[in-house]
């Protein structure tokens, strides 16, 4: 089942996704990250509890990436699970989103 949960840690707003990060609910996070960013400039995403990321998952990551670079914001992941390191990896992206 997939969620988002949300705290404040050291003055970053936190989204702790759960369950897959596909077509289905990557639309969802992107929406509330963009919405995190225009709000405090800064974001932790904690990816331990994601079980599937495919290439839709991928461009919103990225995307929350670029939205944190066009605005001066932060991006950060403080935890990825192996479904999503083998992902980025298998994509050629792992270095543009480094723990």
């Amino acid at each position: 089942m997939f969620s988002i949960t949300e705290h404040v840690d050291e003055g970053a707003v936190v989204l702790v996704v759960h369950g897959s990060l596909d077509l289905a609910n990557a639309p969802a996070l992107l929406a509330r990250g963009r919405r995190v960013l225009a709000n405090s400039g800064r974001l932790t995403l904690d990816l331990a509890d994601v079980d599937v990321l495919d290439a839709i998952g991928i461009g919103v990551l990225l995307g929350l990436r670029r939205a944190a670079v066009n605005s001066d914001g932060e991006l950060g992941l403080v935890a990825s699970s192996a479904a999503v390191d083998a992902s980025l990896t298998s994509h050629g992206v792992a270095h543009l989103l480094t723990i």
